[in-house]
């Protein structure tokens, strides 16, 4: 099996265009080991070949840019979690980023490898979806033969807001057989996602505040079974709005606002309007599995009194 790992973005896209159905296409390749432990014998026999795309420096930068700031796909998770405009302006990114695995997995893994592979508990896409990111795509190309030349059409990228990237569920199975669900795509395994990209208007209006938890498992490896994201706006002591995601092991995707406008941050009242929305939400279609709707709801309120607690300093 060939393995092709481009310095070049050019050279990258010109893989994608011409060969691209023939490639499987891999990042810090963290998801990839873990589901095919005899990588890469166990791969569907239609790729002949792996596009690698971990050394693609064009990629692997964050940086402020015409506007907004962008995450490179190829950046890992550890360089994301270090980033000082990102721990100013999106701390729940941060937090997310350092809620990420184990240190050596977010030496690793990067973020396109994680928002591509979609799963429900992760606290990186908890918290872009709650920042309202958008994700930039490049799709390939097609090649046809026109007589004796190939005729190849160049590929296009595309913008969508995160939340829109993804379609629906899919079911992958471990080499054990265990059934794991995440997030589908709506783009297939054989394009590129280049960049994240966060709104700066968004993360540098005045009052701007964001927060990430997760219900703490008993043995760091595993997974949470519930990840909550908040981001809002505080003017003059004032919240003006707030607006959370959540999901994980337990439920499927819930991004809702919160009823907080017109609440001071200072004011435990918080707390009682958070405790009334979470207990009156009806959960039950958002579980997926383990806690009861009821019980889902109380789970949402501790990590969102614990987040805004942190918030008020208490």
């Amino acid at each position: 099996m060939e393995f092709v790992s481009p310095n070049y973005l050019s050279e990258a896209f010109d893989l994608l265009d011409t060969r691209g159905k023939e490639f499987k296409i891999c990042g810090g390749m963290t998801h990839v080991l873990r589901f095919y432990p005899h990588f890469p014998a166990e791969l569907p026999p239609k790729f002949k070949g792996i596009l690698h795309l971990g050394n693609l420096t064009a990629l692997s930068e964050c940086r402020e840019e015409a506007g907004r700031y962008v995450i490179g796909s190829t950046s890992t998770i550890a360089n994301l979690a270090a980033d000082p405009y990102v721990a100013r302006y999106a701390p729940a990114v941060t937090e997310a980023a350092m809620a990420t695995s184990t240190p050596q997995i977010r030496n690793r893994r990067t973020v396109g490898g994680e928002l591509g592979w979609g799963s429900y508990h992760s606290p990186l896409i908890a918290s872009l979806l709650a920042l309202d990111a958008k994700v930039r795509l490049r799709f390939r190309g097609e090649s046809k033969s026109a007589g004796s030349i190939p005729e190849i059409n160049a590929g296009s990228e595309e913008t969508l807001d995160l939340k829109d990237f993804y379609a629906d569920k899919l079911e992958r199975k471990t080499s054990s057989g265990e059934e794991v669900i995440c997030r589908k795509t709506k783009s297939n395994s054989q394009e590129m996602i280049l960049k994240i990209i966060l709104p700066e208007a968004l993360l540098q209006r005045s009052g701007m505040f964001s927060f990430f938890r997760a219900l703490t498992p008993k043995i760091s490896t595993e997974n949470s079974g519930v990840v909550v994201a908040v981001s809002g706006v505080v003017q003059n002591g004032v919240i003006q709005s707030a607006r959370f995601v959540a999901s994980g092991l337990w439920m499927w995707t819930l991004s809702e606002r919160l009823p907080l406008e017109g609440v001071k941050m200072s004011d435990a009242h918080i707390f009682e309007k958070l405790y009334s929305f979470c207990d009156r939400y009806s959960f039950d279609s958002y579980r997926r599995e383990g806690p009861s709707p009821n019980q889902l709801g109380l789970i949402v309120f501790g990590l969102l009194k614990e987040g805004f607690s942190g918030l008020l300093g208490r």
